[in-house]
């Protein structure tokens, strides 16, 4: 359920709901993660592009690239959180 995604992701990284929300809600709307949000995840210490990076079989440099493609879609970013969250569990 996506209000548990939320949820455990902001108390595993200490960050308000309200923040989280914003930034997945952010991303689902405009079913894509650029820069600018993705930084925000980074700046809060979420680890989506080493997460999303792994999932997809690339390396962390490579990453930037397909970021900056405008590849990385809600759907990734959304497989990324699940996993943080099973990781820590």
């Amino acid at each position: 359920m996506k209000s548990d995604l939320i949820k455990e992701i902001s108390k595993i990284y200490r960050i308000e709901i309200s923040d989280m929300t914003y930034l997945y809600e952010t991303v689902k709307s405009l079913d894509i993660i650029d820069t600018h949000v993705f930084n925000q995840f980074r700046n809060r210490g979420i680890p989506v592009a080493e997460k999303i990076a792994d999932n997809i079989g690339i390396s962390n440099e490579e990453f930037r690239e397909y970021l900056s493609n405008g590849n990385v879609d809600f759907q990734k970013l959304h497989q990324a959180l699940e996993d943080i969250v099973s990781e820590v569990k």
